[in-house]
């Protein structure tokens, strides 16, 4: 009966402890915690602080921007125009050397198309033999229905069929001559145009028939683009369009060449439903390379358009909207479509016309239009 009073003070004791500590770390804590400074509204809202730009209207010369691939204007799959075997391939078909135009790629064997080919020449020598003994009995014969006064001879009489038959049998020996020069000309294969080989399929020794597949080359000197625009994009570009020049930049933003517009807006791409820009590249900026292949930024220089408001990237939000602070220190929600972008920033039509407005710079997602803040001074 003596214990127990002495352990229920033991427990009190204990208990009071506990407390004084419990009391003493909050009090340490509250004494760290950083004080947040809000300002309250007269109505008792607390206004969130925001940072703000000031901005004005301006009138803009349009920048729109599209992307496009680097593709070579001539791309080419050279095949055998002849048969025979392969007597030689060039060090400078194998793929991914880069050739000039007229340099000897493939060499056929042609011992036989030389023997076509000078029996073609006999063959225009014979008839042309033929025309000359048709034309010269034709004389005769027209000298003999004079001399007996035959009036108005017939062509059998003059004996003209003969010589249509024999000048004919010449422009077809021509012709066949023509051929076999091409056909001894086809079995040396050359560059159509300066490239970069991308594919062999032939090997010395190798017998090829006539469309067989040799080499494919594309172009790599002349460059063109196909960009694509959208609806107000197309809109804002200057008439006429053909003939504009274009800036081809890099992702990064570096400037690689000049393209001029060759067509446009002949049709929409059935899947993204953009207009097609069809550009031609016109030089290339010194130091820069292009290559087929490369993805690429298109900027086109569009018309100017009055009453335009240059906002921050940070400022227009994902949903589409921009916020602004009013007069009187309250947020106003601005839901508008860009006009285009350009260094950093996203140009929009201005919402009220011309003037100054001032812009959220980021906006939070908790923000309702009304609300009051507290605008910061700018720069902070």
């Amino acid at each position: 009966m003596s214990e127990r009073p002495h352990r229920t003070l033991r427990s009190w004791v204990w208990m009071a402890v506990a407390a004084t500590g419990l009391i003493a770390v909050l009090l340490l804590v509250l004494g760290l915690e950083d004080r947040a400074e809000v300002v309250v509204a007269a109505d008792g809202v607390v206004a969130p602080p925001v940072s703000v730009t000031a901005r004005g209207t301006a009138t803009r010369q349009a920048r729109l921007v599209g992307f496009a691939q680097i593709r070579p204007l001539w791309s080419a799959t050279l095949t055998a125009n002849v048969g025979g075997r392969i007597t030689r391939v060039s060090d400078q078909a194998l793929a991914g050397r880069q050739v000039a135009a007229g340099d000897v790629l493939v060499q056929i064997e042609d011992s036989h198309l030389r023997a076509d080919l000078q029996a073609m020449r006999q063959a225009v020598a014979e008839a042309e033999l033929a025309r000359i003994r048709a034309r010269n009995a034709s004389d005769i014969a027209r000298r003999e229905t004079e001399l007996a006064g035959v009036r108005d001879p017939t062509d059998l009489q003059l004996r003209l069929p003969e010589l249509r038959i024999a000048e004919q049998q010449l422009e077809t020996a021509r012709a066949q001559l023509v051929a076999a020069e091409t056909d001894l000309a086809d079995a040396t294969v050359t560059a159509p145009f300066d490239g970069v080989i991308t594919d062999r399929q032939v090997s010395p020794g190798q017998t090829v028939s006539p469309g067989e597949t040799l080499l494919s080359l594309l172009d790599r000197s002349q460059f063109e683009l196909e960009a694509g625009l959208s609806e107000r994009q197309w809109q804002l570009l200057e008439r006429p369009i053909r003939g504009q020049e274009a800036l081809i930049e890099s992702l990064a933003g570096r400037a690689l060449a000049r393209a001029r517009i060759r067509d446009a807006g002949g049709f929409r791409d059935a899947a993204t439903r953009e207009y097609k820009v069809f550009l031609d590249v016109t030089q290339v900026v010194d130091g820069a390379m292009l290559l087929s292949g490369d993805l690429v930024r298109v900027v086109f220089t569009g018309r100017a358009v009055e009453d335009t408001l240059g906002v921050p990237e940070t400022a227009f939000t994902r949903e589409g909207h921009v916020w602004l602070v009013d007069g009187e220190d309250r947020l106003q929600r601005v839901g508008t479509a860009p006009l285009w972008r350009d260094g950093g920033e996203v140009v929009l039509p201005a919402p009220d016309g011309s003037g100054r407005y001032r812009v959220v710079i980021m906006p939070l997602a908790g923000y309702l239009p009304g609300q009051r803040v507290d605008v910061l001074p700018e720069g902070d």
